[in-house]
């Protein structure tokens, strides 16, 4: 005969309190509907940009370039400059074994494609 549950429905953890054992998740509480003003005043403050919600639309006369050229480019520059200002050695040293890595990788798929 088939279970009137799922195995996993049928698992319960008692979890210590200092009331005695409790089961989470397992009660008879409802919960009262929100009256519409709090709930619209929940969205207007979800909503809204001063509490840093995006603005809504676009900004006219406002475009933004996606091009792979600039976002290669500013990619390099923040790289470079990133590590124009590093005096960690660890990150210095992490950069020597990715370079180290990519070099040994082009020249391996360089040799398998000669052979």
């Amino acid at each position: 005969s088939v279970p009137p549950t799922a195995s996993i429905d049928q698992y319960v953890e008692d979890v210590p309190t200092s009331s005695g054992s409790s089961v989470p998740g397992v009660t008879n509480e409802t919960r009262a509907p929100q009256p519409q003003s709090t709930a619209d005043a929940l969205d207007t403050v979800a909503e809204s940009s001063a509490y840093g919600a995006p603005k809504r639309g676009v900004v006219p006369g406002r475009t933004l370039d996606v091009s792979p050229t600039t976002s290669v480019s500013a990619a390099l520059r923040s790289t470079v400059g990133a590590l124009g200002t590093a005096t960690d050695a660890r990150l210095l040293g992490l950069l020597f074994v990715v370079l180290a890595t990519t070099a040994g990788a082009v020249a391996l798929g360089a040799q398998r494609a000669q052979s």
